[in-house]
């Protein structure tokens, strides 16, 4: 098993490293457009950070859901020669949304922020972010295979096969979509009320 993932991240080395500027980039920007909130927005934002969960039958509804129509939309856009930019788009996202959330933990909470980065965001967002870096590698090989194949027409592409192989690692990225919803009302919401109490 060992293995096989470390053939994989060799194998896709330099999709990974791509996606992870992109991440970082995003991660920054988010640190950036902090300063750009007012405190009634950092305010507002912080509370729906650490919004009681009041059914969590229903959050963890909500959260798969969304969570599963993101992966099966890059996925889909894989099989399109918009794949690439879109998928590059989305990362990039991401990145902001984690930037911009432990910024604002930290200005709130100053050092205690960065436990509550640690217990709370850290968290969420781990197999949230596997999900995506599987996903996003399968449709960005895709996509990349697709504009290859305008580019020289007499290749021939079987997407038969293809979306076969394809299908494995959206049905990975789906059980680590699954465990991560889990755990954020589970475990996830038991640190945000330690943390909240605490801090």
């Amino acid at each position: 098993m060992l293995k096989k993932v470390k053939m994989h991240l060799i194998h896709h080395k330099n999709a990974y490293i791509f996606f992870s500027i992109l991440l970082l980039g995003g991660f920054i920007t988010g640190m950036v457009l902090v300063e750009q909130l007012e405190t009634s927005e950092m305010n507002e934002y912080i509370s729906y950070l650490f919004e009681p969960m009041s059914d969590k039958q229903e959050y963890f509804k909500i959260q798969f859901t969304m969570n599963m129509i993101t992966i099966i939309a890059i996925f889909l856009m894989g099989f399109s020669l918009l794949g690439i930019p879109f998928i590059s788009f989305f990362m990039f996202t991401k990145g902001v949304q984690i930037g911009l959330s432990s910024t604002l933990l930290v200005l709130t909470y100053e050092w205690k922020g960065i436990l509550g980065i640690i217990l709370t965001i850290i968290p969420q967002i781990l197999l949230d972010l596997v999900a995506y870096y599987v996903i996003a590698i399968v449709a960005y090989e895709v996509s990349y295979t697709l504009i290859k194949a305008v580019m020289k027409p007499n290749n021939t592409i079987r997407f038969k096969k293809l979306f076969s192989y394809c299908m494995n690692d959206l049905l990975i990225a789906s059980v680590f979509i699954y465990i991560s919803c889990y755990l954020k009302v589970t475990l996830v919401d038991y640190l945000i009320q330690v943390f909240t109490k605490y801090a």
